[in-house]
């Protein structure tokens, strides 16, 4: 990574196939890396189903936000989680702000990347939704990273996790707890020091065989 010479012009890639970040040419961790490097996700019991269906599901809300959801295509597994999606935002009444919908950015003083679910007015308040419709316990972390990317910050937004369900109205649950920022750079720092630690590891034993 040391060798990469970095575009001077500031610019975000995303590759979707590989889930990677670029910052200026430059690979950058995303939030839900550093959370999985974090030991917070255990993906052991994760099925090629369920996460096909969060993707499905992620899109289609999406999709909705930018008026362009063909609701009578939808795959008869994603159709009950939409209609959850669409009963909520009628009564919550939530404005979406579709620009930053699905929005990927970087926080370049502490090195990360990340996309954020939903931007909206929810309540009076510019607020993140981040849809789940599997694992949430690291909800709180994630949405706090999403909220301290510049642009976003901004704002000053609430956050929330929207729990998708596959029948009846999802369920909303604030996250209010100041402290969810520093511990998610807390395991940030703690991930870097580790991957660190390991790359020399790696670099002494090379060197120790060459001898």
């Amino acid at each position: 990574m040391g060798n990469l010479k970095c575009s001077e012009k500031e610019s975000l890639e995303f590759d979707e196939a590989e889930h990677i970040y670029k910052w200026n040419g430059c690979r950058v961790r995303s939030v839900t890396q550093i959370i999985k490097d974090a030991g917070l996700i255990d993906d052991t019991w994760f099925t090629e189903f369920a996460r096909e269906r969060g993707k499905a599901v992620h899109k289609a809300i999406f999709l909705d936000i930018m008026g362009d959801l063909h609701f009578a295509s939808l795959h008869p597994v994603v159709k009950p989680y939409i209609e959850g999606w669409i009963e909520f935002k009628a009564f919550s009444r939530i404005k979406t702000i579709p620009e930053y919908c699905e929005h990927r950015g970087y926080n370049p003083i502490h090195e990360y990347a990340g996309t954020m679910d939903v931007f909206c007015i929810l309540n009076g308040r510019h607020s993140i939704i981040e849809n789940k419709t599997g694992d949430e316990k690291y909800s709180h972390l994630q949405t706090a990273a999403y909220a301290n990317i510049p642009e976003i910050a901004a704002f000053a937004p609430e956050r929330f996790l929207l729990r998708l369900k596959p029948k009846g109205m999802p369920a909303l649950k604030a996250f209010t707890d100041p402290n969810d920022f520093d511990q998610f750079i807390f395991y940030l720092n703690k991930t870097k020091e580790e991957i660190w630690n390991l790359k020399q590891s790696t670099l002494n034993t090379s060197d120790a065989e060459d001898l």
